[in-house]
């Protein structure tokens, strides 16, 4: 029989049990009507899938307040809101040196300062090798000293 050899083309990739090559064909169409259709089910099968990807992994957050460190109890929040943005535009913040030059742009007054004592021009690299030494370093330099006493004189103040 001739069709099996005539349907075995580029279009036709799947395998059977016996590791043979699978053919589809549908009814009322010519081979070659066939193969051309299945080439354009499997582009926008493709495509749809990139569509999707990006529509989940790109949500769009809203810039928030500077921080400037006055008030350390707030970096928590500074924190959780930068969080936020990173994994809503997960694309956009693959690479931890955004996420550097990202939560620096929202530093104000002498927080600049020192967040760019720690940039080295001459490698024009952070000192930080990933993300996570950056948020521990800026916990300790602007971070509540004191949370308990914090938390202590926040409840006082309540009465």
């Amino acid at each position: 029989m001739l069709v099996p050899a005539l349907l075995k083309s580029e279009f036709s990739k799947g395998k059977n049990v016996e590791g043979e090559t699978a053919v589809v064909v549908l009814l009322g169409f010519t081979i070659k009507q066939t193969k051309v259709m299945m080439a354009v089910f499997e582009y926008f099968r493709n495509s749809m899938l990139i569509v999707v990807l990006v529509a989940v992994l790109s949500i769009k957050f809203l810039d928030f307040d500077p921080f400037d460190g006055i008030k350390p109890y707030e970096l928590r929040n500074f924190l959780a809101q930068l969080n936020n943005k990173y994994e809503g535009e997960a694309i956009k913040f693959a690479i931890f040196r955004k996420k550097i030059v990202y939560v620096v742009s929202f530093l104000k007054g002498n927080l600049v300062e020192l967040a760019f004592n720690e940039y080295d021009i001459d490698d024009k690299e952070w000192n930080w090798d990933i993300y996570a030494e950056f948020t521990i370093w800026f916990e300790k330099a602007f971070g509540d000293p004191n949370p308990a006493g914090t938390a202590e004189r926040e409840l006082r103040n309540l009465r």
